[in-house]
């Protein structure tokens, strides 16, 4: 896999992405359509504290979620006549299932080995170091249902630090087509700058960022842990239909999670201000943000934001880390921006 021989990142995350001034990482084909880097723990936290509510049935909520929005992306980049050519030939179908899960190393995903191949009938293989393995098969099944224009399921079977998937033709219709939809809202402008890099373009913010595409690993290595990067509207698709399913709870784990994180954030010395939690958001393509205030009170303002819940928790942790003290909050939601005052309430 090719990478700027300057910054060292692979040459399809600027090909594939684009770090916006409003906060936001949309691709080229959809500008609707937004990605953003997640932290391997912070996911796996939620999806372990959901799965103690609702039940092992939390993989195949997230599983279906990002399935539906894989093909959509999937579907933006096979168009006109290399689609006609994907989806009409026998070795041009197989050639793309090996590039396209090839690309998922460059995202973090894991290193796959595509093993079965049958056409309009089931891909499957191997994942080593999977990130998530329910939002890898997510993928598969989207790019599955893309090139073969066919309904699917999916199945897997975690072997320690590898998985064993399978993708199948699935009879009958898609009785969730109209589930796990988010609409993504009208974005409002930023001034997110970057410095970028002069052979290709990324800004070089990114280099904090080490791909090991052998291990189809991505790490963040100012905060020493594993990050992917991930359509945040499949995301934001899982998460709203739990909540409609079985409320509070939902939103409280996503709010937990996300409060231990931005606290840790501030220990290991990676967020010392609010300008570090505004850069990073930026820089993850979680929204744009601007800050105010003092130590008794602070003012975060996200345009864009990526999840209410999500921003929210992380803005309680590093107000607490940086503050030395717990914080409660005001959340004021605009469309397009979400404004949190946090003030400090001792002890």
């Amino acid at each position: 896999m090719k990478r700027c021989k300057e910054c060292g990142i692979p040459d399809i995350i600027g090909r594939d992405q684009v770090w916006s001034s409003d906060g936001t990482i949309p691709i080229p084909g959809d500008p609707t359509f937004r990605m953003g880097i997640i932290e391997v723990p912070v996911i796996r936290a939620i999806a372990a504290k959901l799965e103690a509510i609702v039940g092992p049935a939390i993989h195949t909520m997230f599983m279906e979620g990002k399935r539906k929005n894989a093909r959509h992306y999937i579907d933006t980049l096979l168009k006109g006549p290399l689609g006609f050519l994907v989806r009409h030939s026998n070795s041009g179908g197989k050639k793309a299932y090996q590039t396209l899960l090839q690309t998922s190393t460059a995202l973090g995903y894991g290193h796959v080995i595509l093993e079965v191949y049958e056409r309009k009938t089931r891909v499957g293989g191997t994942i080593h170091n999977p990130y998530y393995t329910p939002l890898f098969v997510g993928d598969v099944r989207g790019v599955f249902e893309s090139i073969e224009r066919l309904p699917s399921k999916g199945s897997w079977e975690d072997k320690g630090e590898s998985a064993k998937i399978l993708v199948e033709r699935m009879d009958g219709e898609d009785k969730l087509a109209k589930r796990f939809v988010f609409e993504e809202k009208a974005r409002l402008p930023g001034n997110m700058k970057y410095s970028p890099c002069k052979t290709c373009g990324l800004p070089k913010e990114l280099m904090r960022f080490k791909w090991n595409i052998e291990k189809g690993t991505i790490t963040d290595t100012k905060a020493n842990e594993r990050v992917f990067i991930a359509g945040l509207n499949d995301i934001n698709a899982v998460f709203m239909e739990l909540e409609e399913a079985i409320g509070d709870p939902v939103p409280s784990a996503i709010i937990e999670v996300n409060h231990d994180y931005g606290l840790e954030l501030v220990r290991k010395g990676v967020v010392t201000g609010y300008g570090d939690l505004v850069r990073g958001a930026g820089l993850k393509g979680l929204g744009f943000t601007s800050f105010s205030g003092n130590r008794e009170r602070v003012k975060l303002t996200f345009n864009n934001p990526f999840n209410k819940h999500y921003i929210l928790g992380r803005s309680l942790g590093v107000f607490e880390g940086l503050e030395g003290t717990k914080g409660e909050a005001t959340v004021k939601e605009q469309p397009g921006a979400l404004e949190i005052t946090i003030t400090g309430r001792g002890g």
